[in-house]
């Protein structure tokens, strides 16, 4: 009965009702803790299938139709113009992100479109709702139509022919909100925003259930169904740090009040984050170290195929800690200037990650980081004169552990 149970729990996480996620969900991470060594080689294949499927199903795509969530229309309409002047194309394959141009997003037809549609400019004479276009994004022959369209609006205001004048009135004025239905549009959660959220919950759960799996039987599975499990994770931090980038951070500040945080998927990347760096430390050592704290049951993976994931594992760690490394030093300012407001609270924000992947790095295997050294290091003392105390502590813990040992 294992395989139905699976595919049962795994098809209700796909559900739209956040109850029968959580209760799916927390019901497979049991099955998993409890009933993981039963598995057989086609359960496990069946198990990664469903979760792979489920993480790309509730990725949640709507935060990709729109700079910012919250967002008044009062707010709307005054970024609108702003927006479309960085109305950059975001395509990826099976949903996944990517990053074009200056580091937008934006998803054709990845779901409903938002209320930035209802913030458009003054209607037309047609009847249509048109888009604001500002004078300076204007071609010259919209410029020759709009001054032709003024012209005869003149006219037919100071005519004084029999002609009704209100068959061709003025626009009218956009009229902002008031306070209290600004108050009372904020304070109410759009069904967007709660899609959203239940997406988001998902996913943290779908994490849950991928730890549960590389704590307990990482060294049951196959080279396949771990490299599986690399690209699960990976495409999910790949789907939370693109929309956390420093460049759509500061997008979406400008669209906010200064004492709150830009929405972000900050929790889920620093939870793959952790996750991801636990199973990369873990393939890149001796298997005779991790077999003491798994529930191997006598059940290695072959060591030909050992050794393809230990160099496998390698590159991805390289990669992703030279990664984040790298996005945090480029905003680093130069000697003796100050960081922008903008670039200190981007760098507050992602603190957090940064943090973890120093962490991680200092029980990175000592000839891993010996022989990345040269990448590693212009990037490492870039972050000497962080103003974030907990990244210089962390990187003081770097300095210790591991570029000490290397000194003569």
């Amino acid at each position: 009965m294992l395989p139905p149970l699976l595919s049962l729990l795994l098809e209700c996480a796909k559900k739209t009702d956040q109850t029968v996620v959580s209760i799916s969900l927390g019901a497979l991470v049991h099955l998993i803790e409890v009933g993981g060594h039963q598995f057989s080689d086609g359960d496990w294949e069946t198990l990664l299938k469903s979760i792979r499927d489920a993480s790309y199903t509730t990725q949640p795509l709507e935060l990709l139709n729109s700079l910012g969530f919250h967002k008044s229309n009062n707010q709307q309409l005054l970024s609108r113009e702003e927006s479309n002047a960085h109305g950059n194309s975001y395509h990826g394959s099976r949903g996944e992100p990517s990053i074009v141009n200056n580091g937008e997003h934006s998803h054709a037809e990845a779901g409903p479109q938002t209320s930035l549609e209802n913030s458009e400019g003054l209607p037309s004479p047609s009847g249509r709702t048109q888009p604001a276009v500002s004078p300076r994004g204007q071609s010259f022959g919209q410029r020759i139509m709009g001054n032709m369209m003024d012209n005869l609006l003149v006219r037919s205001l100071t005519s004084k022919s029999k002609g009704r004048v209100d068959d061709i009135a003025p626009p009218s004025p956009v009229k902002a909100p008031d306070d209290d239905e600004t108050d009372k549009a904020e304070g109410e959660e759009s069904p967007m925003m709660e899609t959203v959220r239940s997406k988001c919950i998902t996913q943290l759960l779908l994490l849950g259930a991928i730890d549960s799996i590389q704590k307990r039987y990482w060294s049951r599975l196959k080279a396949t169904q771990q490299i599986a499990i690399m690209d699960i994770l990976l495409s999910l931090l790949e789907f939370a740090s693109s929309y956390n980038s420093p460049s759509n951070f500061r997008t979406r500040m400008h669209h906010i009040p200064l004492e709150r945080p830009p929405l972000n998927l900050l929790r889920q990347e620093l939870v793959g984050t952790t996750i991801y760096l636990d199973i990369l430390h873990k393939s890149t050592v001796e298997q005779d170290k991790i077999d003491s704290i798994e529930e191997t049951n006598g059940l290695n993976v072959e060591s030909g195929d050992q050794e393809k994931i230990k160099y496998l594992a390698e590159g991805k760690l390289v990669s992703f800690c030279g990664q984040i490394l790298k996005e945090a030093s480029v905003l680093q300012p130069s000697t003796g200037e100050a960081a922008s407001a903008d670039i200190h609270r981007v760098l507050d924000l992602r603190a957090p990650v940064i943090v973890k992947v120093l962490k991680g790095m200092c029980i990175m295997d000592a000839q891993i980081f010996r022989r990345h050294l040269k990448e590693f290091y212009p990037l490492i003392t870039k972050l000497i004169c962080c103003d974030q105390m907990d990244v210089r502590g962390a990187l003081g813990d770097l300095f210790s552990k591991q570029l000490t040992p290397l000194m003569p």
